[in-house]
């Protein structure tokens, strides 16, 4: 039987258009899915959206240390899940908060290198921050992805 916190779940997309080119030729049309991280409970349904998914974008707090350890989990769900070469960006979120931040820069950083991962820290307070790292990582994972059709 589901507790109720379960029952009451879904899984959010969130659409976002880019226009690439001034020219109207390339408009790549992106969903993002917000899946709750915490709760391993509904994994097998988050496992369905990630067998569908080019691109994924994997958040934790940087003052939360036990959120930066969760990124592993996702990493093995990703490379069992899905289909190779996919496109991966690491976020540490809320440098707003750099006087109780848990996970330093580097360690952020080393883990997204080490992965072959996109790496940006970012704060929802400056929204430029996340719509730069949003849209670095899209029209990057655009060109990857169109680079590998073409063969």
């Amino acid at each position: 039987m589901l507790d109720d916190d379960v029952r009451n779940f879904t899984v959010e997309p969130y659409y976002i258009h880019y226009q690439l080119s001034n020219d109207n030729k390339h408009l790549l049309r992106c969903c993002f899915y917000d899946s709750p991280a915490q709760d391993k409970k509904l994994i097998s349904m988050i496992r369905s959206y990630l067998l569908r998914s080019e691109c994924f974008i994997i958040v934790y707090d940087i003052t939360d240390y036990e959120s930066f350890q969760r990124c592993e989990f996702w990493k093995k769900e990703i490379l069992e899940n899905c289909k190779k070469d996919v496109n991966v960006m690491l976020i540490g979120n809320k440098i707003d908060l750099e006087k109780e931040r848990k996970v330093p820069k580097e360690e952020g950083l080393g883990f997204a290198k080490e992965n072959d991962y996109y790496f940006r820290e970012t704060t929802c307070l400056d929204v430029s921050t996340v719509t730069d790292a949003f849209e670095t990582f899209i029209i990057n994972s655009f060109i990857n992805i169109k680079y590998k059709d073409d063969y």
